[in-house]
């Protein structure tokens, strides 16, 4: 296991070198790090799903699919490793962090859907790159997408039907429910949706 973040006051530039050297993951929001944990198999399956649906999609575009291996650096110098995010322009494949985003998609969890809903929200909706931001529910069909108004607020839309597409306006692409949930075991009715669906 990798140092555990100390209770010292560091620089973020200082906080970043540190996380660079742990073998975890650590987001930092607010003065100090806070490692990331491990999901469900829901979880990971989705942003699986998600992430393949748009590779293919973006196949032959200068735009590229990153998971959660890649850090996103927000407008304060401090970070965050969304489930996973597009971004379009060159790239070496030597980068560890990006600033640029298109479309983030957090697929939530019982431990950390207060996070993601909150003040993961708010440090994403200050990247002016960001067209689209998704939260992905894993324990039934719904997503939320907040995309921004144009005059600082941000609009919400709820998707909860499995034959529904949501718009991604900055990738020019409707990405289905169905091939966010596919393959994923939800409760119920939905179950039973999800396998006709596909």
């Amino acid at each position: 296991m990798g140092e555990p973040a100390p209770k010292i006051r560091r620089t973020i530039a200082e906080w970043r070198a540190w996380e660079e050297q742990q073998p975890e993951r650590y987001e930092l929001l607010g003065d100090e790090p806070r490692m990331m944990a491990g999901g469900t198999a829901a979880h990971n399956q989705i942003a699986l799903n998600v992430a393949g649906w748009l590779r293919e999609r973006l196949r032959g575009r200068d735009c590229r699919t990153f998971l959660s291996d890649v850090k996103l650096v927000l407008p304060s110098g401090r970070w965050l490793y969304p489930d996973l995010f597009v971004r379009c322009g060159p790239w070496t494949g030597r980068e560890t962090a990006f600033a640029d985003p298109v479309l983030v998609v957090e697929v939530l969890s019982a431990s950390t859907a207060g996070v993601d809903l909150g003040v993961k929200r708010w440090a994403y909706q200050e990247l002016a790159s960001l067209a689209d931001l998704l939260f992905v529910a894993t324990d039934r069909v719904k997503v939320e997408h907040a995309v921004p108004a144009g005059d600082g607020s941000w609009r919400s839309v709820f998707y909860t039907d499995l034959s529904q597409a949501i718009r991604l306006e900055g990738l020019g692409l409707a990405l289905p429910l169905a091939a966010i949930y596919e393959g994923v075991p939800l409760e119920g009715e939905a179950a039973d949706d999800a396998a006709a669906a596909i």
